[in-house]
């Protein structure tokens, strides 16, 4: 092949890539813009099918990047300002916060797959990275079900089976790094162990300390109340005068 070919080859990728930039927020805009039009089945339909296209492209432009490590931390940033919103009771943390959980799930998801068959040089982050990035996964959608207000037992079961994994997962990296040959690593797979595993890693760490031993700042943070994944808890009369308790 040429240099003349390649550089037409890589002048039509470059192409796709600027076109399915271009089509994302087309399409997860008319998501969002769809689904909260007056119900109607139309309406539902096309947007459904407008979420369905954006996750295909993300996915695509995912497996096409060359710097897909630092998706995590895109979303990671994205999280928290949801939460900063939540918290100030500003408009779209709902959007920032279920929008970023979704696609920081999804990445990681994508990401376990990828350690799997990608990485040949270094068993360490290829194991290891794959098996953390599948938790991240499972407990960036634990949380994600919590936001959305689904099935509360779906929620149960995937967010304390992300904290058991966590713990097995933290227990394998103290063990496996030290022989990991961690000081021949090219800058490539620090890049990748900092910004797709660890860093990701520390946040659902924070996540399940806030969420687990500090309940109070968790009731803080989200300004609601009831347990971490007890979205359907009722209210509570308090006994007052005038209020009569049943």
């Amino acid at each position: 092949m040429d240099i003349n070919q390649t550089d037409t080859i890589q002048n039509k990728r470059k192409r796709r890539k600027r076109i399915l930039w271009i089509l994302l927020p087309v399409f997860l805009g008319s998501t969002i813009v769809l689904l909260n039009l007056p119900t109607k089945p139309l309406y539902a339909a096309v947007g459904f099918f407008m979420l369905i296209f954006g996750i295909a492209d993300m996915v695509i432009l995912n497996l096409s990047a060359e710097k897909y490590y630092n998706w995590p931390v895109v979303f990671i940033v994205i999280f928290i300002t949801g939460l900063v919103f939540k918290r100030n009771h500003w408009p779209m943390a709902g959007y920032f916060m279920a929008s970023s959980l979704f696609f920081l799930s999804l990445t990681s998801l994508v990401n376990s797959v990828r350690f799997l068959f990608k990485i040949k040089q270094n068993p360490f982050l290829k194991w290891f990275g794959s098996i953390s990035s599948f938790i991240i996964s499972i407990y960036a959608f634990a949380w994600l079900n919590m936001v959305l207000h689904w099935s509360r037992t779906l929620g149960n079961t995937l967010g304390y089976a992300g904290v058991f994994l966590f713990i097995i997962a933290v227990l394998g990296m103290v063990f496996t790094l030290p022989g990991s040959n961690y000081i021949s690593w090219t800058d490539k797979d620090r890049k990748i162990f900092f910004r797709a595993v660890l860093l990701p890693m520390v946040i659902v760490f924070t996540l399940i300390i806030i969420s687990n031993v500090f309940p109070d700042l968790y009731f803080w943070i989200l300004d609601i109340g009831g347990t971490p994944w007890d979205v359907n808890k009722g209210i509570e009369l308090q006994n007052l005068e005038g209020i009569p308790k049943y």
